[in-house]
């Protein structure tokens, strides 16, 4: 029966667990340390489950298949993840606003905006991060280290996002299909932002004039400012 109690917490931080091997791995954040080695590539991790599905990229095993395509997948998680893009399902809610996720960690990363919590520190410089994602991508910039490299060219890239979406040039594969037509894209965000031409939704305020616009960014700023200018 679920009591509630958490009577494990981590020696470096407020957090607690239900469960002594979840502090354990937690703790192992605070730590560095990574007990787990891939015994193809020498990588090592926190997690022992981490490990196996990392050395399942070695030997190509994709035991995980999407219902509703032909994508196979290392990890379960990964697979019911992305199933969520076919199903648009969003299980997730942020305990201060009203943001939904598809996965678990997005949300858990989301509510850090919210309590400030940025629990990542970056090696070589003073910046923190609320996701360690970020934080790895980040410390690339002083390292020099561009890990995935396009298997149709030469280009390397500092972040796995980055790479996929490259990688859907060559291959034209455009996942994301917009839910009133049958326009499709390789980015979910141009999805989203093209869905908006038959909802009419405007969710960006300028901040130089009155109106309201479909997607956020510099172009529209600048020609806000060049419309202003030229009054």
């Amino acid at each position: 029966m679920c009591t509630g109690e958490r009577p494990y917490k981590c020696r470096f931080c407020d957090k607690t667990f239900t469960q002594k091997g979840n502090c354990t791995v937690h703790e192992r954040i605070h730590t560095g340390e990574k007990p787990y080695m891939c015994t193809l590539c020498g990588k090592t991790f926190a997690r022992k489950t981490s490990c196996i599905e990392h050395e399942r990229i070695h030997i190509g095993e994709k035991p995980f298949k999407c219902r509703f395509c032909d994508k196979t997948f290392t990890q379960k998680g990964h697979c019911t993840e992305h199933e969520r893009i076919h199903t648009r399902e969003k299980p997730y809610k942020c305990r201060f606003c009203d943001k939904t996720f598809k996965d678990k960690t997005s949300c858990i990363e989301h509510e850090r905006i919210h309590i400030g919590e940025k629990p990542f520190n970056c090696r070589f410089c003073d910046k923190i991060f609320t996701q360690k994602g970020n934080c790895t991508v980040h410390e690339r910039i002083h390292t020099g280290d561009k890990p995935y490299k396009c298997r149709f060219c030469d280009k390397t890239f500092t972040d796995k996002t980055s790479w996929i979406y490259h990688e859907r040039i060559h291959t034209g594969e455009k996942p994301f299909k917009c839910r009133f037509c049958d326009k499709t894209f390789t980015r979910k965000g141009h999805c989203i932002v093209h869905e908006r031409i038959h909802t009419r939704e405007k969710p960006y305020k300028c901040r130089f004039s009155d109106g309201a616009i479909v997607r956020s960014g510099r172009s529209h700023i600048l020609n806000s400012v060049q419309i202003k200018t030229c009054i």
